[in-house]
């Protein structure tokens, strides 16, 4: 929707401002309800018989690129994919 409104023809400049802001309000609004967007999904990856989410397998980085240092890890899912949700968010601010 937004991608149509933003490419249409006889859009004006503060038009286009105004729908813009509109989708930065409505991110920011989301940052807040990752608790429910998190019990949504597993709900319907329940539903839909998958498995839980689960923290992606560690990989270990080449000394060269860590220096040998210990990387953060996830203590649960959530918290994992709460950081990725957040990144998304921030990226498209």
């Amino acid at each position: 929707m937004m991608n149509q409104a933003m490419q249409a023809a006889n859009l004006h400049l503060q038009e286009a401002s105004k729908l813009l802001q509109k989708l930065k309000d409505m991110l920011q609004a989301a940052k807040d309800q990752f608790a429910d967007f998190w019990a949504a999904t597993v709900d319907a990856a329940e539903k839909l018989g998958l498995d839980e989410p689960s923290v992606p397998h560690k990989r270990r980085i080449s000394r060269r690129f860590d220096g040998g240092s210990v990387g953060h890890t996830f203590e649960t899912p959530e918290s994992f994919y709460q950081q990725q949700y957040f990144a998304l968010i921030e990226m498209a601010l």
